[in-house]
């Protein structure tokens, strides 16, 4: 290998108590993206909160217990118009709160965010789409950095790296998101959920009959429904590949899994990626 200038990327998770806060940070986690259902629409979180108390407790919490950790939180809501009182609050909210990122999916909000919160950066992260440079290139000037389109190769990001001058963060480890819409398909079939509003979470688990031992991972929540792929995203085998990229952050999603597989997963990657620098002397890090 050619010698290179390299950051330690931060080691990213989700986190929606103080619990879990603790747990990832334990095992490693260097950035905690901090999740509200109000706000984080992917949320596995099983308590729902009509106000940000919770997410300012747990601000309060991580500055004062863990003060180096980098907090960004998850605002992936694709906006209509039921929340625009919603994001107004937040931005009142959010306004004067010692956090370092927020993580927009909306374009909209992403440059609504960046007028009316431009103390603070944006992570933009268009999972589906915005694979090209001169697309990349557009977004760079209303956010810090950017998340990988999970459908961009090796080289194509590569090549991507040598026309725009922007962070990354890469999603390296989680569920795989192949289905979004913001009706409730499965509401039916609890007969307390008698509303799209309704709080209550459903979570199911279906095997396609044509393919035996696919089973596919099913979320509905009041921001709608989700379908999984029977196969987690996981690029523990291409170490070297993430380290050559020189990425801002590693993304390790363990929502909806267990605790065990959220330290197994930080705990691999960590040590993986410091064993692999420490056997290669072409590498200069920069910390």
């Amino acid at each position: 290998m050619d010698n290179q200038l390299l950051r330690t990327p931060e080691f990213i998770t989700y986190a929606s108590t103080q619990q879990s806060c603790d747990l990832a940070i334990q095992h490693g986690a260097t950035h905690i993206i901090l999740e509200d259902p109000l706000l984080s629409i992917r949320s596995w979180h099983t308590e729902q909160y009509t106000s940000f108390s919770n997410l300012n407790f747990l601000i309060s919490y991580l500055k004062t217990t863990y003060p180096s950790i980098i907090i960004s939180i998850q605002c992936d809501i694709i906006m209509h118009a039921k929340h625009e009182s919603l994001i107004d609050s937040f931005i009142t909210f959010i306004h004067d709160q010692p956090i370092d990122y927020i993580r927009v999916q909306d374009s909209g909000l992403l440059i609504l965010f960046n007028q009316k919160l431009s103390q603070i950066n944006c992570i933009f992260l268009q999972e589906m789409g915005n694979a090209n440079a001169e697309s990349i290139q557009v977004y760079s000037r209303y956010s810090t950095r950017q998340s990988l389109s999970l459908d961009l190769p090796y080289k194509d990001i590569q090549l991507i790296q040598t026309k725009v001058s922007t962070s990354f963060d890469c999603l390296i480890q989680g569920k795989y998101l192949i289905q979004h819409s913001p009706r409730r398909f499965l509401a039916g079939l609890d007969p307390e959920v008698d509303s799209p509003e309704h709080i209550k979470s459903i979570h199911r688990i279906a095997q396609d009959e044509d393919y035996p031992g696919r089973r596919f991972v099913f979320l509905d929540n009041p921001h709608g429904h989700f379908m999984f792929a029977y196969f987690d995203r996981s690029l523990a085998n291409y170490i070297p590949e993430l380290i050559s990229l020189n990425l801002s952050g590693w993304i390790i999603d363990a929502r909806g899994e267990s605790d065990d597989y959220l330290c197994r997963a930080l705990s691999f990657y960590i040590s993986h990626y410091h064993s692999y620098m420490q056997s290669s002397n072409d590498w200069h890090v920069q910390e």
